[in-house]
């Protein structure tokens, strides 16, 4: 019988990592139902998410963000500034 490995676990480590985020972190997400951050997967009494789940979230975020409408910025520094130089003095 072959048993084929399709599925890439990352450790919480890892996760944290990708992300940039701390451990405290990741909980908070994982307790924030409205982020629909993936739920990880314990082997060992350790946590680990499935690849795949990570990326599908990841892209949902960019949809998410993509659909968002675009509003300039206009405090008193950037390019929205009024002046040439983006509001140097």
């Amino acid at each position: 019988m072959e048993t084929l490995l399709t599925d890439t676990f990352l450790p919480t480590k890892l996760v944290c990592a990708r992300y940039r985020i701390t451990d405290r972190t990741l909980d908070r997400w994982l307790g924030r139902e409205e982020l629909r951050f993936p739920q990880p997967v314990a082997i060992n009494r350790k946590r680990y998410w499935h690849l795949e789940a990570l990326q599908a979230w990841e892209r949902e975020q960019a949809a998410a963000v993509a659909r968002r409408p675009v509003t300039a910025y206009a405090g008193s520094h950037g390019p929205l500034s009024g002046t040439q130089d983006g509001g140097a003095k």
